[in-house]
């Protein structure tokens, strides 16, 4: 599979991968420790309050439901960078290997055009 990607999309899927194993820790330990700490907080405010916590849960499942939306809303944005980093990256790549015929043509101007041009 590799022979069919260039090397700015090993980069970034590198650097994805990378990303996604130190989160994975963090998630992790989150799903563990997070439904016990609710829990526990939900008994101390009931016998402390009584029935009216409950308006305090329905508001941490209203704003579970928003980051909900919220976090899908930027993993299509992540993907939208992320594609643009690998239109990017091609061309830096391709004008790195090609540095020594685009210089015999006189054609620097027109790359760095085309590089500036990705970056916007």
């Amino acid at each position: 599979e590799r022979q069919g990607r260039a090397a700015g999309d090993m980069v970034n899927l590198l650097t994805v991968d990378v990303q996604r194993v130190v989160g994975a820790a963090t998630g992790l330990w989150n799903a563990l420790v997070l439904p016990a700490q609710i829990i526990v907080a939900m008994i101390m405010l009931w016998n402390v309050m009584g029935a009216s916590m409950l308006a305090g849960l329905a508001g941490m499942i209203a704003i579970l439901a928003a980051n909900y939306i919220i976090a899908a809303y930027q993993k299509t944005v992540t993907q939208k960078v992320m594609d643009q980093k690998d239109l990017r990256m091609k061309a830096t790549t391709e004008m790195l290997n090609a540095m020594r015929h685009i210089k015999l043509a006189a054609q620097e101007l027109r790359f760095r055009d085309k590089i500036l041009d990705l970056r916007e």
